[in-house]
């Protein structure tokens, strides 16, 4: 993922999320999600951080994001609102370019799986694209 892109669309990025109706309704066990997650590769040049917050009994997520700028992290990302369902979580971001669709899963307490889907919305006549990144839960 081009790091100047990261920054400059994240920057202005309006998070939206789609609805996802399909998904089962959160079970009691998966607050697990919810914690700080670094990518297993630390020469990513795709997502380097996750912070997963779980606000309340009714299964409201906020999915927060930081990409790569060379060698540091930067450009967080606020999603508003991850919609989990047993080991998935789903949510969407649209840009003034391109509209991100992230699938998450847990694989384990300690392991996630995040595919990142980009489709891009410009007329620029790039090719859409899609990334898997693997993370490990930071100890608290």
């Amino acid at each position: 993922m081009n790091s100047k892109a990261i920054l400059g669309v994240f920057l202005i990025v309006t998070a939206l999320l789609t609805g996802f109706a399909s998904l089962p309704p959160i079970s009691a066990t998966f607050v697990s999600l919810a914690g700080r997650w670094k990518n297993d590769d630390v020469n990513t040049h795709d997502w380097a951080e996750l912070l997963i917050t779980y606000y309340n009994p009714g299964g409201d997520y906020v999915l927060q994001l930081w990409g790569t700028c060379g060698s540091t992290e930067c450009s967080s990302v606020n999603v508003a609102q991850l919609y989990v369902g047993n080991s998935i979580g789903q949510a969407t971001m649209v840009g003034s370019f391109a509209t991100r669709q992230f699938t998450l899963t847990l694989e384990s307490a300690n392991a996630l799986t995040m595919v990142t889907h980009t489709h891009y919305t410009d007329n620029s006549g790039r090719t859409d694209y899609t990334i898997s990144d693997n993370f490990y839960r930071v100890p608290t």
